[in-house]
């Protein structure tokens, strides 16, 4: 039977049941689509037999596509040939259905009930399998990597003394502070290299209720100051991986390589298998011996129009469109004056990073 709840209005016991729906990955967990999906997810779907049992779900909000058609936006992993999805599209009455995060294993090999389907990349998962133990981990590394982690934490020693620590604090134990200094020191690493962090204050806020519920918080702290570390969300036995920061000062001591190899030892010495290293490559996690995994998006079509009308937009009326509004909207802009209301909604979105130099003293 099929159920469809908007999850505002979901009871303690229903939240209960859909935790207790076995999951193999986070991605198809409540908190991933309700607290760390931004926007998030507004309504929850399932299927469930006469005993009541959940046997499939799926979470997803709505919205119009050019103002027109009804899509649905699906939030975690399902199997895009899931019986839940025709029927989820038939009950919304919806034009698309858009599938995130798919594997390659899961891709849809033919249309199956559908009109037509649209398959694009979204990114990558690199993802670490740990072994039973730390010394198995650094064994499977390359060269270079045997080598300089563990250097990489002598050296801190020999530097500092006893002057740093690395510690690990986990849900409700985390600090609000070191929760936004290791933010703000991730935005900082942002700024100097020419871009801008995600983390506004409004998905800092979303978020943070999901940390004090399955967040992991590594803090590598100098003369009690955070200098370094990782955030992650840990689920069943695996772990991922959502920031990695270190204070610019010390960019020659390696204190956000020292934070992984850390975070690493952590996770193994609790038992977890699998560390993902989100989100997409890069020469750090290649070294960390994380394997890249790819990830695509999957919309699906229920009728040829709406077919034609993606497709069209997405090789020549999109690009064109949003080249010329922001052409215009750029000269306009040249002489609108911003309002104080504008300026009031746009400095409360605004994290101001101030990251002060740490004072480095030697006996």
């Amino acid at each position: 039977m099929l159920k469809d709840y908007a999850l505002t209005q979901l009871s303690q016991e229903m939240r209960s049941r859909l935790h207790g729906h076995s999951e193999e990955s986070w991605f198809s967990s409540l908190g991933f689509a309700e607290s760390y999906c931004f926007p998030p997810a507004e309504r929850v779907c399932f299927l469930e037999d006469n005993a009541g049992k959940i046997l499939s779900k799926c979470f997803y909000r709505e919205r119009k596509w050019a103002g027109l058609f009804n899509e649905l936006e699906v939030m975690g992993l399902i199997d895009p040939q899931n019986d839940l999805l025709r029927e989820l599209q038939v009950h919304r009455r919806s034009s698309l259905v858009c599938v995130r995060w798919v594997g390659d294993a899961d891709l849809p090999r033919d249309k199956g009930v559908w009109h037509s389907q649209s398959v694009k990349r979204l990114g990558e998962d690199p993802c670490i399998e740990l072994p039973q133990s730390p010394s198995d981990y650094l064994h499977s590394l390359g060269s270079k990597a045997r080598k300089h982690f563990p250097y990489y934490v002598r050296r801190l020693d020999r530097e500092w003394g006893k002057e740093w620590v690395f510690d690990y604090q986990f849900g409700k134990s985390i600090s609000r502070d070191d929760y936004d200094r290791l933010l703000d020191l991730n935005s900082l690493r942002m700024r100097e290299k020419g871009r801008s962090s995600g983390w506004t204050q409004n998905l800092r806020e979303h978020r943070w209720n999901l940390a004090r519920q399955c967040g992991l918080l590594c803090t590598l702290k100098y003369q009690n100051g955070l200098v370094g570390g990782t955030f992650s969300f840990v689920h069943a036995n695996e772990a991922y991986l959502i920031v990695i920061a270190h204070h610019p000062q010390f960019n020659s001591l390696n204190l956000g390589t020292v934070s992984l190899w850390l975070t690493i030892q952590n996770l193994i010495n609790a038992g977890y298998r699998r560390y993902h290293l989100m989100w997409g490559n890069s020469f750090y996690k290649e070294q960390f011996g994380g394997h890249e995994k790819p990830l695509y998006n999957v919309t699906f079509f229920a009728n040829p129009i709406i077919s034609r009308a993606c497709r069209a937009a997405d090789f020549v009326l999109v690009p064109r469109v949003w080249r010329l509004v922001a052409k215009i909207w750029k000269r306009l802009s040249w002489n609108l004056p911003v309002s104080d209301q504008g300026k009031a909604n746009h400095k409360h979105n605004e994290v101001a990073v101030n990251v002060p130099p740490i004072r480095v003293t030697r006996d």
